[in-house]
């Protein structure tokens, strides 16, 4: 009889626990071998334990780690040992020594739990039915796949399930969308437009904008997280330069950039700053509803919008929406939600 491949699995949620749960599936004989892993208080050896009798005992050559071991089935078994961090990775490193892979089951109690909590952190209808198609075990159905392939075939379905470990992240995590350019360019106002109230403050004076101003809201059924930036320029103010940094850093770390070019304003280079721009990027030529004075071409790229009229406000959410989201997955396709699924799937991609 050929026997499932041995996996080693977490059971209990992540983090400093009293008591951790550790699955064992496949040829428990792997844990007999000399040195033996297990140390049982009846002196029987780990294979040969009763099915469903709860048997104590030691773990690990001295100082041993003290457990419970119970075997579940012939050919799986849980431990209960201590939950802090240490102990767990000792486990689980012997484990992995003695051939057991690490990694979700397909149709294991703790992935369902951790889909199924991923769906409670869904912010829109579009996301939680996305993620209620994932709770079926997609994912963990292509990683148990994946892993029983020889390693020269295993690129293309790696590389498959990776295209959308990005988009998978985000749907229970909002899209990081942040308003940048120079001072009064419009991207308060702008802001305020797209939530459809006032969330930021509006002045006629350079420099309003200090603090990172954040707001969420969901585009096309996206979640995304607005921030609008402080003015990028030149500054020797103390506070306006921290405004400056905070605003470099957000943008740094953007899913999108707005860069917001105001042409009803002749600004000098030395107004400007440079940045590093995320690779996502829309330019924004704003105050579409006054004469620009700006002799630079406009580009078919851009979107002129008007937050007073709301001319092209509705073309810049699709945009936004299209540019986050190019692609959407057939159904059925299996999705990384899950941390651990994304860890697992890390494993499997080749080093370079």
């Amino acid at each position: 009889m050929t026997l499932a491949r041995p996996t080693v699995v977490l059971l209990t949620g992540p983090g400093r626990s009293a008591i951790a749960v550790v699955r064992v599936s496949g040829d428990l004989s792997r844990l007999d071998q000399e040195p033996s892993l297990f140390q049982a208080a009846n002196h029987r050896r780990a294979a040969e334990q009763s099915l469903h009798r709860i048997c104590f005992g030691a773990w690990g050559a001295a100082p041993a780690e003290e457990l419970v071991f119970c075997r579940t089935s012939e050919h799986s078994a849980e431990l209960c040992c201590h939950g802090g961090r240490a102990a767990i990775e000792r486990i689980i490193i012997s484990l992995e020594e003695r051939g057991f892979v690490s990694g979700p089951s397909a149709g294991d109690e703790s992935t369902r739990s951790s889909l199924w909590s991923a769906v409670t952190q869904a912010r829109t209808q579009r996301t939680a039915d996305l993620l209620l198609e994932q709770t079926t075990g997609l994912c963990d159905q292509e990683l148990v796949a994946i892993a029983d392939l020889p390693l020269a075939q295993r690129t293309a379905r790696v590389a498959a399930l990776a295209r959308w470990s990005e988009f998978a992240e985000h749907l229970t995590t909002p899209w990081e969308v942040v308003l940048c350019g120079p001072p009064n360019a419009g991207k308060s106002s702008l802001m305020n437009a797209i939530a459809g109230f006032t969330r930021s403050i509006v002045s006629e004076e350079p420099g309003t904008t200090r603090d990172l101003v954040t707001l969420e809201t969901a585009i096309d059924g996206w979640p995304v997280r607005l921030t609008d930036s402080a003015g990028l320029r030149a500054s020797n103010h103390p506070l306006e330069r921290e405004g400056i940094d905070r605003a470099r850093m957000a943008i740094a770390q953007a899913d999108l950039a707005l860069v917001l070019v105001d042409r009803s304003q002749a600004h000098s280079a030395a107004d400007l700053v440079e940045i590093d721009l995320p690779t996502r990027r829309l330019t924004i030529l704003p105050k579409a509803d006054l004469p620009g004075v700006c002799s630079a071409p406009v580009s078919p790229e851009c979107v002129s919008v008007s937050s007073v009229t709301g001319q092209g406000i509705a073309e810049l959410l699709t945009r936004i929406a299209s540019t986050l989201v190019p692609e959407l997955p057939a159904p059925g396709t299996p999705l990384p939600v899950t941390f651990t699924q994304r860890m697992t799937l890390e494993q499997f991609r080749p080093t370079e």
